[in-house]
């Protein structure tokens, strides 16, 4: 499932390629978010804070193809909270702009 975003004025799109340890949307939201910045600045390595969880993400090199036409950049995750620690990925993508189609 996609999903969009808009940081800074630009959109993308991500899809959660892996999923543990994110339990609410408040918490996606600043998991995504920090990762769509870090796509933004091409940025390697960041991290990311909420009111009971905190972690890392690490831009992986290159291109993550899923398939045909769907590709990103993919962000991998470290999400520690009271419940311990998981692992999760993302992949990060600007959407086809209609008007070039």
């Amino acid at each position: 499932m996609n999903n969009t975003v808009t940081v800074r004025s630009q959109v993308c799109e991500y899809s959660f390629l892996k999923v543990a340890g994110i339990t609410n949307e408040q918490e996606r939201e600043v998991l995504v978010t920090t990762a769509v910045t870090m796509y933004l600045d091409n940025k390697r390595e960041g991290r990311f804070k909420g009111k009971n969880y905190e972690g890392a993400l690490e831009r992986k090199k290159g291109y993550h193809v899923v398939a045909p036409g769907f590709s990103g950049v993919e962000f991998k995750a470290t999400v520690e909270n009271r419940h311990g620690t998981s692992k999760l990925s993302i992949l990060v993508f600007n959407p086809i702009r209609e008007d070039l189609n």
